[in-house]
């Protein structure tokens, strides 16, 4: 087949017995395996194995490999009240929270009404009922500010498993002794009941206002209350709202 490469072919020509040439043909390698030969040979064989290797594993390696789980979602705890009193409304200022005002910027807040002097804890237990709560003072300010005065206010970070699953302020307070920083134990005192002097921050003007403004907060969602009339008296191991995950979309929001 003159003009014709006999590399193209597949052709060798090769000397029979008779020593009259004859053609053999042999099967030729596809392009690509060529290709890789070639590549093989700059490379060397060791590397290109390596990186064959490595190849493979990385389109199957994906395949095998399970899904990576989701984020554990943050614990729920239930916040109990900082004392027994009544969760109420009273004069002007609404204590019911799906209208009460917000001072710092947490996802619900009311007042809880309670005589002058009476003790003010800290308390929550988790959803699970399984292991305690443990209680971090994380702020301790003045509840008022632009020159007025209506005692302390205590920021109480819930901490559950490693996690901290929301917080709690207290405000209003009197004589609290506790200080940033510290952890308390459950039920914990962090101050007291007290009617402080009439102001835009405190507006109380006869005994029976005397409260303690109460506001939490949950990062994930948002904290959400548990819904009874305004006015109610709750008990101090009563469960007034809880934070934690997956507990409400919308701030001052009752619990489902």
């Amino acid at each position: 087949m003159a003009g014709a490469d006999s590399r193209q072919l597949g052709v060798q020509m090769v000397s029979s017995r008779g020593g009259q040439m004859r053609d053999q043909r042999i099967p030729v390698a596809p392009r690509w395996l060529r290709a890789l030969r070639g590549w093989a040979g700059q490379m060397g064989i060791r590397k290109a194995l390596a990186c064959l290797s490595a190849l493979v594993l990385g389109a199957i390696m994906p395949l095998a490999l399970p899904s990576a789980p989701a984020m554990a979602a943050t614990p729920v705890v239930n916040v109990q009240p900082p004392m027994s009193g009544n969760w109420a409304s009273y004069g002007t200022q609404p204590g019911y929270p799906d209208y009460h005002h917000i001072i710092w910027g947490g996802d619900w807040a009311t007042d809880f009404y309670a005589p002058a002097g009476w003790t003010v804890r800290t308390r929550a237990w988790p959803a699970s009922q399984v292991g305690g709560v443990q209680y971090y003072i994380s702020d301790v300010t003045g509840t008022c500010g632009g020159g007025y005065w209506a005692g302390w206010t205590v920021k109480v970070d819930f901490w559950y498993n490693g996690v901290m699953t929301g917080w709690a302020r207290y405000a209003h307070l009197d004589s609290p002794p506790v200080s940033r920083g510290q952890w308390v134990p459950h039920g914990a005192v962090i101050g007291y009941s007290k009617r402080w002097d009439y102001s835009d921050c405190y507006q109380v003007k006869n005994d029976a206002g005397v409260h303690v403004h109460l506001e939490l907060w949950s990062p994930e969602n948002y904290a959400c209350y548990i819904s009874r009339p305004s006015g109610a008296w709750v008990d101090y191991w009563g469960v007034i709202g809880r934070v934690g995950s997956g507990q409400a979309f919308a701030k001052q929001r009752a619990c489902s």
